[in-house]
C-alpha cells in the first residue's frame, strides 16, 4: 500500500512533469512567432511595393513561411497539455496563417495548381479553427472564379455557406464576408448575363438570409442579415420590396437619438424610384416628430425641400432650405446644398437678381464647398445662355479670380486641384480653347496622380482635335491615356480616338 510520504513524492513528479511540458508549449510558441514576424516582415515589403515582387523573392518568403509549418506540423500540437489548450491554439493560427500566405504568394506567382492545392490542405486540417478555414475557403471560391472556372467557385461558395456560421463565436459579431455571399453569387449570375441562374440564387439569398433573421433575432447578425437582403431586392430593381425590407430593418434596429440610415433610404428610394414623393414626404416628417433633436434632421429637412422644388411648390421648398441653413450653422455641407438651391429657386422662377445674390452668398460663406465652385461658373453660363456678352465677360474674369485665388492660396491641396479644374472650365464656357488647354496641360502636369487626370485628358484631347485642330497633339494626348491608365474606361474612349485619328494624321 502507498503511503502519504510516497504519494506526495509522485504527485510532486507528476506536477513538475507538467509544468516542463507546459514550459516547452509556450517556447515552441516564442520560437514559431519570432519564425512568423521574420516571414511575415518580408512579405509585407511584398505587399507594400509590387516592385519588388518577383519569383524569386516570393519562393524565399515562401521558404520562410513553409520553415514554420515544417518544424511545428500540426500533427504534434496534441501533446501540448489541456492546460495549454491556448498556446495549441496560437500555435495552429501561426501555422495557418503560414499556409495562408504561401497560397497567396503561389497566385500572385501565377501558379494557381499549387494555390488551390494550399487552400484545400488548410481547409482539411484546420477545421478547429474557423477563421482560418474559413479565409482558406473563401479565397479558394475566389481564385476559381478569377480563372474562369465559374462552377467550381460556386461550389466552394456553397461549401463555406453550408459549413461556416454567418457569426464570429457568437450572433452578436456577425461575420459580413459571409452574410453577403449568397447575393454576391447572384449578382455575379446577373452580370454574366444568366437571368435564370440569378432569379434562383437571389431566391436563395433571400431564404438563407431570412432563416438567419427568424434563427437569431434581436442580434447584430439578424440586422446585417436583414441588409444584404435589402441589398438583393436592390440587386434586382425590386423598389417596392426594398422598402419593405428596409422598413422591417428600421424596426430592428435599437432606438437612439437620430434616425437611422434606412430611413433616409426608404424616403430615397420612394422618391426616386417609385416617384412616391407623398410617402417620402410621410418618411421625413414622421422623422421630425420622433427625432426632433438629432443634427441629422438637416439632411431630412433638405430633403423635403427637393421634394418640394420637384412638385413645384417654390415658396414651401424655400422655407425648408432657409430653415436648414439657420437652424444648423453647424451642418456646413447641407448649409451649402440648401443655399444653392435658393439661388436655384429663384433663377427657376426668373428673378434673377435674387438667384445672383444667393450664388454670392454661397462662395462667401461656404467656401471650399462643392456649391462655392460651381457657383461662379454658373453665373458665367447664366449670362452666356441669354446672350449677355458684357455680363458674361465680368463673371468670366470674377470666376478666374476666385479660382486662381483658391489655387495660390491652397498650394499641392485638393482645393487647389479643384481650382484649377475650374479654371479650365471658366475657359471652355467662353470659347478660349488655347487658354482651356494650358489649363488643362497644367492640372495634369502639377497633379499628375489625381483622379481628376483622366478627364482633364479626354477634354484636352477634344480641344485639340475639335477645336484647335491639332489632330497630333489630340493623337499623342489619347495615347498618354492608354499608358497612364490602360485597362479604365476612359482607356477605352482614348483607343476609339486613336483609331479615327490615325486615318487622318501622317
Amino acid at each position: 500500500m502507498m503511503t502519504n510520504r510516497a504519494f506526495a513524492w509522485l504527485l510532486m513528479g507528476l506536477v513538475l512533469v507538467m509544468s516542463c511540458a507546459q514550459d516547452e508549449g509556450i517556447g515552441e510558441r516564442y520560437r514559431a512567432e519570432q519564425l512568423y514576424y521574420q516571414a511575415s516582415s518580408q512579405y509585407r515589403t511584398l505587399q507594400i511595393d509590387p516592385g519588388e515582387f518577383d519569383a524569386e523573392r516570393s519562393r524565399q518568403v515562401r521558404t520562410a513561411f513553409r520553415r514554420i509549418i515544417e518544424e511545428f506540423p500540426t500533427s504534434d500540437f496534441h501533446q501540448v497539455p489541456g492546460d495549454g489548450a491556448d498556446v495549441r491554439s496560437e500555435l495552429l493560427t501561426i501555422t495557418g496563417m503560414s499556409r495562408l500566405n504561401m497560397a497567396d504568394l503561389f497566385f500572385r506567382e501565377g501558379r494557381i495548381d499549387s494555390a488551390i492545392s494550399v487552400y484545400r490542405q488548410v481547409v482539411a486540417e484546420y477545421q478547429d479553427l474557423e477563421s482560418i478555414g474559413l479565409r482558406a475557403q473563401y479565397s479558394l471560391a475566389l481564385i476559381y472564379q478569377s480563372s474562369g472556372r465559374w462552377p467550381e467557385a460556386v461550389s466552394a461558395f456553397d461549401t463555406l455557406l453550408e459549413n461556416y456560421p454567418p457569426f464570429r463565436e457568437t450572433p452578436q459579431q456577425p461575420d459580413e464576408t459571409v452574410l453577403n455571399i449568397p447575393g454576391y453569387v447572384a449578382a455575379a449570375y446577373l452580370s454574366r448575363g444568366d437571368s435564370a441562374k440569378a432569379e434562383e440564387y437571389f431566391q436563395k439569398a433571400r431564404t438563407y438570409l431570412d432563416d438567419i433573421t427568424t434563427r437569431w433575432p434581436e442580434t447584430p447578425t439578424a440586422q446585417m442579415a436583414q441588409n444584404q437582403i435589402v441589398n438583393t431586392h436592390i440587386r434586382q430593381q425590386r423598389w417596392s420590396a426594398a422598402v419593405t425590407a428596409l422598413e422591417r430593418l428600421a424596426a430592428m434596429l435599437p432606438i437612439g437619438d437620430d434616425p437611422p440610415d434606412a430611413l433616409f433610404m426608404m424616403a430615397a428610394l420612394c422618391s426616386d424610384r417609385l416617384g412616391d414623393l407623398d410617402r417620402a414626404m410621410d418618411i421625413y416628417e414622421d422623422m421630425l416628430r420622433r427625432y426632433p433633436d438629432s443634427d441629422k434632421l438637416s439632411q431630412a429637412i433638405l430633403a423635403m425641400g427637393q421634394l418640394s422644388f420637384q412638385r413645384g411648390d417654390l415658396d414651401r421648398a424655400r422655407q425648408f432650405f432657409s430653415r436648414v441653413i439657420e437652424e444648423y450653422p453647424r451642418e456646413s455641407e447641407a448649409g451649402a446644398t440648401a443655399q444653392y438651391a435658393l439661388a436655384l429657386s429663384y433663377e427657376f422662377e426668373g428673378d434673377w437678381d435674387k438667384a445672383l445674390n444667393e450664388f454670392r452668398w454661397v462662395v462667401d460663406n461656404y467656401p471650399g464647398s462643392r456649391e462655392a465652385f460651381a457657383a461662379p461658373n454658373h453665373i458665367l453660363e447664366h449670362y452666356r445662355q441669354y446672350g449677355e456678352e458684357q455680363l458674361a465677360q465680368t463673371a468670366y474674369q470674377q470666376a478666374l479670380r476666385i479660382y486662381e485665388d483658391i489655387v495660390a492660396k491652397n498650394p499641392d491641396t485638393p482645393r487647389a486641384l479643384q481650382g484649377q479644374w475650374h479654371i479650365a472650365q471658366s475657359h471652355i464656357l467662353m470659347t478660349s480653347w488655347e487658354q482651356a488647354a494650358e489649363a488643362l496641360e497644367q492640372l495634369v502636369q502639377e497633379y499628375p496622380r489625381s483622379q481628376q487626370v483622366l478627364p482633364a485628358l479626354i477634354s484636352l484631347g477634344d480641344i485639340y482635335e475639335q477645336h484647335l485642330k491639332k489632330a497630333d497633339r489630340a493623337l499623342g494626348v489619347y495615347q498618354m491615356i492608354l499608358q497612364v491608365a490602360p485597362n479604365s474606361p476612359y482607356a477605352e474612349m482614348a483607343g476609339q480616338q486613336i483609331d479615327r485619328l490615325q486615318k487622318t494624321v501622317p
